[in-house]
């Protein structure tokens, strides 16, 4: 092989294909001015590409010169079927350089390369796909001239990468807050407003409590008994403070409070108003005894002091039975008129014996501890002359002592008649009667009932009861 042989293989080298092995197009000769001529593409159906040539004796070594990616006159590169994002061209008016060229995907010439600061010289293109239309880019217009057409919008790449997740801006979360607080804080203004212009409830507290009688039994813990409140608030929420006395007369404060509503500087006034309750029982004397107005009474239901008044002197000398008449009044003028039953008798007793049980509760009531009293009147002989018998309920409650106080009347309670006393401050409740010999013989089922004083100590302490004179 001659020289000039050697120098036309090395002039010219096949352009490397996906496969390293090209078609051997014929590479048409060079301007004088040094710019390659590109062909123009002429519009073809896609044909089959030539079967490749060998060259005989070719060294098969790479050659580091500018890719010239030149079609060969009637030939179409064969259509890759790898999907490429389609780049958007040039808008209308804009001007073509070789950086447009090279980012709109279609070959450069070494001019074109040498102009944009790429030398093409020691640098191997890289491998990739033909375009999917088969038609090369758009020269550049000479001069810088415009480029008409329509621009083709820009296409999303259809390959299977997996699209990044945005983060949330920090601008939106802040706003999204703002607009919450905005939203909570409209909301309690509406309501705030809505209830200002609503009118308020009014709470009136009335005052219940105004005189109280000396000795009445009140809990002054208790709201409901010194006032009245209206909805909606419920009196049994409020409080008390007083320094209210009802067993002395005079005048007291007291205030009502309930919650933000007080009731303050209310006074009440405690008086005697009521004259003495005096229940009596017949009195025996021995003939020219000194009488006593008190051994009449057998208890007066009075919360301040008393006294006795008689009406008419009484002569105890001559032996009968007498109607004495007297007052009973109270420190504040308050009385009660009364009319005694007197016997005057030498049978008369000399002293009292009291014998007294404690049961633990009775029948009916059994929240109280009940206690049988039988007062003994002994004469000269040491026998009994008369006898009263009193029954005492002690109520463990109050709530159960009021309960029973509705069943008392002012002769009966319990069953038994006789004089009935409800003391409320004690939550007590007692009945007394006299009883005789019969009586006695029926409640303890005994033919006979001892006559005599020490008899009557003996049969009642084996019944568990105490006897004891009376002082």
């Amino acid at each position: 092989m001659n020289n000039n042989e050697s120098q036309n293989l090395n002039s010219v080298v096949p352009p490397t294909t996906a496969s390293g092995v090209g078609p051997n197009p014929q590479v048409p000769p060079v301007p004088e001015n040094g710019v390659p001529t590109v062909p123009p593409v002429a519009p073809a159906m896609p044909q089959a590409p030539e079967a490749p040539q060998p060259i005989p004796n070719a060294p098969v070594e790479p050659v580091n010169v500018a890719p010239v990616n030149l079609q060969p006159e009637g030939t179409v590169p064969p259509v890759v079927e790898t999907p490429m994002p389609t780049v958007a061209e040039p808008l209308m008016g804009t001007p073509l350089n070789a950086q447009t060229v090279l980012n709109s995907g279609g070959p450069v010439s070494s001019m074109e390369a040498m102009s944009s600061g790429q030398s093409g010289v020691g640098q191997i293109p890289p491998m990739g796909p033909a375009p999917q239309s088969g038609m090369g880019p758009v020269p550049p217009m000479p001069n810088g001239a415009m480029m008409g057409g329509i621009p083709t919008p820009p296409t999303m790449p259809t390959g299977g990468e997996e699209k990044p997740k945005k983060k949330m801006n920090p601008l939106i979360i802040v706003l999204v807050v703002v607009l919450v607080a905005a939203v909570g804080f409209g909301v309690y203004y509406f309501m705030n407003q809505s209830q200002a212009k609503s009118p308020k409830s009014t709470v009136t507290i009335t005052p219940l409590l105004k005189e109280l009688e000396l000795g009445q039994n009140i809990d002054v813990t208790l709201p409901y008994m010194f006032a009245t409140v209206s909805a909606p608030i419920d009196i049994n929420s409020c409080e008390v403070s007083t320094d209210l006395d009802s067993n002395k007369v005079g005048t007291y404060q007291y205030t009502v409070t309930c919650g933000q509503y007080k009731l303050e500087n209310q006074t009440v006034t405690v008086s005697d108003t009521t004259a003495p309750v005096v229940k009596l029982k017949t009195l025996a004397i021995l003939p020219s005894s000194e009488l006593k107005l008190e051994d009449f009474v057998d208890f007066v239901d009075e919360a301040s002091e008393y006294s006795f008044m008689m009406q008419d002197e009484v002569d105890t000398s001559v032996e009968g039975t007498y109607e004495v008449p007297f007052t009973v009044e109270d420190d504040y003028g308050n009385k009660t008129e009364v009319t005694g039953e007197l016997v005057i008798s030498a049978d008369a007793p000399e002293y009292y014996m009291n014998c007294y049980e404690v049961r633990l509760s009775s029948e009916k009531y059994k929240d109280a501890v009940v206690s049988n009293t039988y007062r003994f009147g002994i004469n000269s002989l040491g026998e009994y002359y008369n006898v009263y018998k009193n029954r005492y309920y002690r109520f463990e409650t109050v709530e159960s002592f009021e309960a029973a106080a509705e069943d008392a009347t002012e002769n009966s309670f319990d069953g038994y008649q006789g004089n009935v006393r409800v003391n409320s401050e004690n939550s007590a409740i007692s009945v007394s009667y006299p009883v005789d010999g019969d009586d006695l013989k029926e409640e303890y089922d005994v033919d006979e009932f001892p006559t005599y004083d020490m008899d009557i100590e003996d049969f009642f302490a084996d019944k568990g009861f105490t006897c004891e004179p009376e002082e």
